[in-house]
């Protein structure tokens, strides 16, 4: 029987052409956006969730203050008005100077303060009249001559503030310590009792004055440290105006 003759063929090769070059062009591409998009995720992902561990509640339900960059050169981060300061800054309540700075330690004035109040509150100007946002006290007029007159009379319009006996307002003179905390508990909706009522004093230097159930009722919602003097008629810091808002915003939940 013959054997059959097996023959081998060549298998012909393929060219490759510009079409093939393109599909491999783009698919290269593809594979390589994809490993960038899967990588950003993943980085992404990883930094929220390092934040929300930051933010979120911990485990004895006690909320983490969220670490925040300093944006002032002369708030040092150990200060006890550093944390306040910072804190109302990245929340839109009150700002530094051209130069980087806060400059705690400058006086507050009225009209700075009441500023500071309608700004926490997030005072909403059309809520009333035009016409009650100015001529408020005899030396509060209007725009653009006094740039604090909306601020103070609204301020005034809510009765967080109040002028002297004279009709003024005194908008440039520097707030103390005893008319700030009045105001924030005021603003704020804080108990105030009758000075008549508190039995102890609350500071060695705070006696039967008209400011004795303020002193009180700052040092019991921890607006102010309980030790030490009360000072009174102490003119009041951006730094130590800053503490106290912000410690009122924390009682009230507002942070």
């Amino acid at each position: 029987m013959a054997k059959k003759k097996v023959t081998k063929t060549k298998a012909k090769k393929r060219k490759i052409t510009s079409h093939d070059t393109h599909f491999l062009s783009v698919l290269l591409l593809f594979v390589g956006f994809s490993v960038y998009a899967i990588s950003s995720f993943m980085n992404s992902t990883n930094n929220y969730i390092d934040q929300v561990l930051t933010d979120v509640l911990s485990s004895d339900g006690i909320v983490v203050q969220v670490d925040m960059d300093n944006p002032f050169s002369d708030v040092p981060g150990n200060a006890g008005y550093a944390d306040a300061v910072i804190a109302l800054y990245y929340d839109g309540v009150i700002g530094g100077y051209n130069d980087g700075t806060f400059r705690p330690d400058n006086s507050v004035t009225r009209a700075e303060f009441s500023k500071m109040l309608v700004e926490v509150n997030d005072f909403d100007y059309t809520d009333i009249p035009s016409d009650i946002l100015s001529n408020c006290f005899t030396d509060v007029k209007d725009l653009p001559d006094h740039w604090y007159a909306p601020a103070v009379c609204a301020a005034k319009n809510q009765g967080w503030v109040k002028g002297y006996g004279s009709g003024e307002f005194g908008p440039n003179q520097n707030i103390n310590k005893a008319e700030a905390l009045t105001i924030v508990l005021n603003a704020f909706d804080f108990e105030v009792p009758d000075g008549a009522s508190v039995e102890k004093n609350p500071y060695d230097d705070v006696g039967n004055e008209w400011f004795r159930g303020v002193a009180y009722s700052a040092r019991s919602e921890g607006l102010i440290p309980q030790a030490g003097l009360f000072n009174a008629g102490s003119s009041m810091t951006r730094g130590e105006i800053a503490r106290i808002i912000y410690k009122a915003m924390e009682a009230k939940d507002m942070l």
